[in-house]
């Protein structure tokens, strides 16, 4: 099961277009994970975290934050809650698309 988000350490670095992520509007490349289901986020915990029961249609509820900042100097963040779609493609493919994301 996949969100649809490549990762560089705990910064979103691709979305995959059509993805949970991408459906959901409220992700984009270059916001950060703060939480993932409420549990801080570590560059050594995010993607285990992420991954979770790892079943399509399950549901995990990040806490993102932008790289901008709001007018009164703090760092804007939000909670957004996606749902696992199939990753039927294996993942050398879900890869592949990836990089090709990465690199339009």
């Amino acid at each position: 099961a996949t969100l649809g988000i490549m990762l560089k350490g705990l910064k979103i670095d691709a979305v995959m277009v059509g993805g949970p992520a991408s459906k959901s509007s409220k992700i984009k490349k270059g916001d950060i994970i703060v939480t993932v289901d409420g549990e801080a986020a570590t560059t050594k915990t995010v993607d285990s975290l992420m991954r979770g029961e790892d079943k399509p249609g399950s549901t995990v509820r990040l806490t993102v934050k932008s790289p901008t900042v709001d007018l009164d100097s703090r760092v804007a963040t939000r909670s957004v809650m996606l749902t696992r779609m199939d990753a039927s493609l294996p993942s050398w493919r879900i890869f592949q698309i990836f990089s090709e994301i990465k690199h339009s």
